[in-house]
């Protein structure tokens, strides 16, 4: 493990964009310091996030950074094909939901002021806005680092694009995949909607679990496996792929998991970013109502992060 890390850390450094999954930071912060509070207004969030927020610009040194949000009914395009999509997700938030929206509207603010860009597309969930902008920086041959503990995520993965996930502290990219993830890349999303995504509450296809899933994709791949003859498969479970309900429960997993097929584009999501200013008085200012001063006693230290080239 120790020689992996190494490896994985050597990617560290001078990255061209930053593409952060903000409400999946959020999550995370309210879960480890919800419980921070300067009087009746709850800060843990905002506190975190900016924390953490440092600490990546200090790792990876972006030249662009922009936090990505869910869009206003971001479900609605995946409800419209399964209603049962993420209809088991319950919010089980260690804080109030009304005191976590608050933080979120007080650290947008803050974000802003320390120059920050950010992007919210109406009808897209973050995953999905985060996989057009990765493609288009992609194109242009910048060096993308996408911030997310989401694993369909990964799935994005290719030679310009790598992910991180904080809570392990690994980047995955194209030359580790299997060794971290255990997949090959290109067969990762066949995977996914083989198998199902429980945590999305998405089906796979009936009866094919993970041992399944990678006898298909680890020997042949799934196209390979699908332009069988079906006399030739002797495992019942395998034989429903070939059945009209199979094929449809594998096309509206695809539908549901895959990346590659969000109908907007480029243009209309980059439309969408909101340029962030820097205003180091404006934020302090922020952070001094917010009674942060283990970040206000070290404001140089961020000034020198936020700041840089502005």
């Amino acid at each position: 493990m120790s020689r992996l890390r190494r490896n994985w850390g050597s990617l560290q450094g001078h990255k061209d964009v930053l593409l952060i999954d903000a409400m999946n930071l959020a999550y995370r912060m309210a879960f480890t310091m919800g419980k921070l509070r300067h009087g009746d207004v709850g800060t843990g969030v905002i506190y975190g996030f900016v924390k953490n927020l440092k600490d990546l610009l200090e790792r990876f040194q972006p030249k662009q950074v922009i936090i990505v949000w869910e869009g206003k009914q971001s479900r609605l395009r995946r409800k419209a094909l399964y209603p049962g999509y993420k209809a088991k997700r319950k919010s089980n938030l260690p804080i109030e939901k009304e005191d976590f929206y608050q933080q979120i509207y007080n650290l947008r603010e803050v974000l802003y002021y320390l120059g920050i860009d950010s992007v919210e597309v109406d009808k897209l969930e973050a995953d999905d806005t985060i996989a057009v902008l990765s493609r288009h920086f992609a194109m242009q041959k910048k060096k993308v680092v996408i911030v997310s503990t989401d694993t369909d995520l990964l799935q994005l993965i290719s030679m310009w694009v790598e992910v991180y996930s904080p809570t392990k502290e690994v980047v995955v990219h194209e030359a580790n995949f299997h060794e971290v993830v255990g997949i090959a890349l290109s067969d990762f999303v066949d995977y996914k909607c083989l198998v199902g995504d429980t945590s999305d509450n998405i089906p796979g296809v009936m009866g094919i679990g993970e041992v399944r899933a990678k006898s298909i994709t680890d020997f042949m791949g799934l196209r390979m496996f699908l332009e069988q003859d079906v006399t030739t498969i002797k495992d019942k479970k395998l034989q429903h792929l070939f059945t009209p309900e199979g094929r449809a429960e594998l096309l509206l997993a695809q539908q549901l998991i895959d990346l590659s097929i969000v109908p907007e584009s480029a243009e209309e999501v980059l439309d969408k970013v909101v340029s962030g200013r820097y205003d180091s008085d404006e934020a302090r200012d922020l952070l001094i109502d917010y009674n942060m001063w283990s970040i206000l006693d070290t404001w140089e230290d961020f000034t020198t992060v936020f700041g840089k080239d502005k």
